[in-house]
């Protein structure tokens, strides 16, 4: 009687268990990843919303200095020069370079006129 040396039935079943084994590691990593590129997604949107909400209150903070700053000047020269025309208000308003604010509370301060200002602008 000849004696074998592994049993069929054992050894397919080995490979049936090892490869079940297999796959099942792989779909943990598989899931381990997607887990990992969620949350990494997740964080950067995360981060991404925190930058840009404090650039929104950096620059409204900005946005708000300068219109304080203009109406100011507009202030300045009221108390000048008594009330002043609606068409320099309004282009007052709509100076948005902080240079150009400086200058004009600047000339608003040392301008003999509203004409003088108004040519200085």
């Amino acid at each position: 009687m000849t004696k074998l040396q592994y049993k069929p039935k054992d050894d397919v079943l080995f490979k049936h268990v090892a490869a079940t084994d297999e796959f099942k590691e792989i779909a943990r990593l598989r899931a381990r990843a997607r887990h990992n590129e969620a949350s990494a997604l997740s964080n950067a949107r995360n981060q991404g919303r925190i930058e840009g909400e404090q650039k929104g209150k950096a620059e409204g903070k900005a946005e708000g200095i300068a219109e304080g700053q203009i109406k100011s000047v507009i202030a300045f020269l009221e108390i000048r020069f008594g009330e002043i025309p609606a068409i320099l208000r309004k282009n007052l308003l709509d100076v948005q370079d902080n240079e150009r604010i400086d200058a004009a509370l600047k000339l608003a301060a040392t301008c003999q006129s509203l004409m003088e200002f108004q040519k200085g602008l």
